[in-house]
């Protein structure tokens, strides 16, 4: 999952900020990466750092930068209200628990598990301290682990029967024993899933250096952090990340969740010569691609899919063009899309909310109902069909959804009649005159739907959490949510027990049912989640 990668792999994905001379324009838009820096609108004592500086650990969004860390502390915080947080390094109460997942031996049998979860790291998944993590799963309705099977580095964190992995020096094993760890999950009807970092692996790019992006004058392409990325448009690549994935499934994972599902943000991107590795194809078909392919590799090894995407991208256009992640696109061969929603990561007034670090609850709703129109072919701006094939809300300045009412009005919309407009006063030939008055026309009937669309009401909070999904759109949507403070945010709160269930009611009142916290350092709030008997009531 971030904006430290793609998605804070564990972080954050949440739209961003750039800032614009400190003009409110349209928060979390990525068009200007490549000329200028993004950032995260209101850093307290940070410098202004790129999007791919920032988010270019899909897990470690939080800001921690600790997402191999194994640090960390059980007890109460100094916050009101207990916050009793578990991590891999203390002793937690042991719990009994039935298990929120239906039977292991019928999970890949079934439709769709309602997942609940939470990010796991390697090294934490390789410590005594798994054991306290995988005893918070039995004492709380969570029911999932997402476990770092490639990392961020481009490691492979356990055994896997990838041969390139060994040929290249890819494997740091800090799960001694991944047998042991799947069949205890499996016990206790955990549901498994396998991260794997994508496009941003700088092993691979280096051992492989024809499959790295190059800049104009044939140089490995490193982003800010001295990393070099691989290109999306090979299909080797492709097929490395699907046999690390397919040995993930056989391992025993019941998912497989790909993360950096991207094209790096870094503003060095311009120098970039993608050569004839392109053939023709944009980076959102570049991208799209990829997930349709790995999806027929990984449902014929047995298993489930999914990938992390930019939360921006939900409803910016703009956005999806510049990483290549088109949401709509990727929902149509994903069992599962994981946008990443931290509201710390959203700039001011992202969905009109002044800080949306401030609000979990209104941010993560009206991320969500964005989502619900998009996927359901409405303009997420008004929650009605576009006036025109043309016209769409997608990149509107402000994603107007606010307390979960959509707000009415299309500028898009105005301008694209406009621009349709003519007057056919003045006629050439009868070919000129014939096409003056189809462009009348074409004018009229924009013009008309778009009165029409004036006159049909907003939907209301309860309309847009039952919309459903145009055809061909199968993946659920599974958010990830923020469980760390981001002290960095001007306008910050504590993220305490409250906040991190009003993420997850907001989840639920958007008509969705399936979420995963991120936290760097394996550290999670118990007091935010229901107890096994809280939830089986």
């Amino acid at each position: 999952m971030g904006i430290k990668g793609d998605r804070p792999e564990g972080a954050a994905d949440g739209q961003f900020c750039i800032r614009r001379k400190c003009r409110r324009l349209r928060c979390g838009v990525l068009a200007a990466v490549l000329a200028a820096g993004l950032c995260l609108s209101g850093c307290q004592g940070k410098n202004v750092e790129t999007m791919a500086a920032f988010a270019e650990k899909e897990g470690t969004e939080d800001g921690t930068g600790a997402a191999d860390s194994v640090d960390g502390e059980f007890g109460m915080s100094n916050e009101s209200g207990a916050e009793t947080t578990v991590d891999g390094d203390t002793a937690a109460n042991p719990g009994a628990s039935t298990g929120s997942v239906e039977d292991a031996a019928t999970v890949k049998e079934l439709n769709r598990v309602k997942v609940k979860g939470i990010y796991v790291s390697g090294p934490m998944a390789g410590t005594a301290g798994m054991d306290n993590l995988i005893a918070l799963v039995d004492r709380t309705e969570l029911n999932a682990l997402v476990i770092d099977v490639k990392n961020d580095d481009g490691y492979l964190t356990c055994e896997l029967d990838v041969p390139l992995a060994e040929q290249i020096g890819s494997e740091k094993h800090y799960i001694k024993d991944l047998p042991a760890l799947v069949q205890t999950c499996k016990e206790k009807n955990i549901y498994l899933i396998a991260r794997v970092v994508a496009f941003k692996d700088p092993i691979l790019a280096e051992k492989m250096p024809e499959w790295s992006l190059h800049n104009s004058d044939g140089s490995i392409f490193r982003d800010k952090s001295g990393l070099a990325w691989v290109n999306p448009y090979r299909k080797e690549v492709w097929e490395y990340l699907a046999s690390v994935g397919e040995a993930a499934i056989k391992a025993g994972f019941d998912e497989v969740q790909y993360d950096y599902v991207r094209f790096s943000t870094d503003s060095r991107m311009k120098q970039v010569d993608f050569g004839d590795s392109t053939k023709g194809r944009t980076k959102t078909e570049a991208i799209s691609g990829f997930t349709l392919y790995a999806s027929e590799r990984i449902h014929a090894a047995g298993g489930r899919i999914s990938a992390d995407v930019y939360g921006v991208v939900i409803d910016s256009e703009e956005d999806q063009q510049i990483v290549g992640q088109n949401y709509v696109e990727m929902s149509r061969s994903l069992d599962a899309i994981s946008p990443m929603i931290y509201p710390s990561h959203y700039g001011p007034y992202n969905y009109q909310i002044p800080v949306p670090d401030a609000q979990p609850y209104d941010t993560v709703l009206a991320a969500m109902q964005a989502s619900k129109m998009v996927l359901a072919g409405l303009d997420p701006k008004t929650g009605k069909k576009p006036a025109s094939a043309d016209v769409s809300g997608n990149d509107a300045v402000d994603a107007a959804i606010v307390g979960g009412e959509a707000v009415s009005g299309n500028n898009a919309a105005d301008a694209a009649a406009d621009s349709q407009s003519t007057s056919g006063t003045t006629a050439v030939s009868g070919n000129d005159a014939a096409q003056d008055a189809k462009d009348a026309q074409a004018a009229d009937g924009a013009q008309a739907a778009k009165d029409a669309a004036a006159k049909t009401p907003a939907l209301n909070k309860e309309e847009i959490a039952q919309l459903d999904p145009t055809t061909g759109v199968q993946a659920t949507v599974r958010p990830w949510l923020q469980d760390f403070t981001a002290t960095w945010v001007k306008g910050h709160i504590s993220y305490g027990p409250e906040e991190i269930r009003a993420q997850i009611q907001a989840v639920y009142d958007a008509g969705y049912e399936e979420w995963i916290l991120w936290n760097a350092a394996n550290r999670y709030t118990e007091g935010g989640l229901l107890t096994q008997e809280e939830e089986e009531q």
